[in-house]
């Protein structure tokens, strides 16, 4: 528990965010890395991080296999592992940042899916999206741009703050996995604990999810409680459920498969 909890500290004070474009730039916690022998050093502690949290994540999964463990447990150690990743700087993505430039459009009533943040024009919006994406619409469903159409009306049209509301988006979202994930584990006899740390604990969810607070955590949110509503003979609010998950990203569609 103490070693992954260690593992997020330091991917979290040794790096902050890799933005992609041209060149990969690197922006550091605190601007603190001056010269590249300090900059390969943190790239160095960042990445040894990254290897203890999978470490302490497959020792884990060992535990729970040979003695389960409460999902209690397992949710304290999901927290503590999360709390670094959830207060530090977005993790090797500015995806954020994209997410609240095209919320920014929907609220000045503009089409996102339309045009890309540099209808937004020069402004604190425009400067923290990647070069790249700058004229790239948003391939995001209808409920995701309206959600950020209200992220941005609360944040007062603060980029910074609503980079932090979609951050807790991202976290209960993940945290409506946890609930989905044990009740799916129920449904089809398995044991919930290993279900649990191979569906919630496992660093691509901590980086990508948390860290990175993608909009894939809301739409897995919506699409597992629509596989517990299908499991439970609710077959129409599953149905509904799935539909909500694709108006966040279209590949939740697939969900109607099963």
């Amino acid at each position: 528990m103490l070693i992954g909890t260690a593992g997020s500290l330091a991917i979290v004070l040794c790096g902050s965010n890799v933005r992609p474009g041209p060149g990969l730039s690197i922006v550091w916690l605190g601007e603190v890395a001056d010269g590249p022998a300090l900059r390969a050093l943190w790239t160095v502690g960042s990445m040894l991080g990254v290897a203890t949290l999978i470490a302490a994540w497959v020792a884990l999964v060992g535990i729970v296999r040979s003695a389960p463990l409460p999902t209690s447990s397992l949710r304290c150690i999901s927290t503590l592992w999360s709390i670094p990743l959830a207060i530090g700087p977005a993790l090797f993505s500015s995806d954020v940042f994209s997410y609240s430039a095209q919320g920014e459009i929907a609220a000045r009533g503009l089409d996102p899916s339309r045009v890309g943040p540099a209808a937004l024009g020069p402004g604190r919006f425009l400067d923290q999206v990647p070069r790249i994406w700058h004229n790239t619409p948003a391939p995001y469903g209808p409920l995701w741009l309206k959600l950020g159409s209200l992220l941005a009306a609360l944040s007062a049209h603060n980029p910074s703050v609503m980079a932090g509301l979609l951050r807790v988006v991202a976290l209960l979202s993940v945290a409506v996995c946890g609930w989905a994930l044990v009740r799916l584990a129920r449904a089809f006899d398995r044991e919930p604990s290993t279900v649990v740390v191979l569906g919630l604990l496992n660093p691509l969810v901590l980086l990508h999810l948390v860290s990175g607070a993608h909009n894939e955590a809301t739409m897995l949110a919506l699409l597992l409680v629509a596989l517990v509503a299908v499991t439970e003979r609710r077959t129409v609010v599953g149905l509904v459920l799935i539909g909500f998950a694709a108006s966040v990203k279209a590949p939740a569609l697939l969900a109607l498969v099963f």
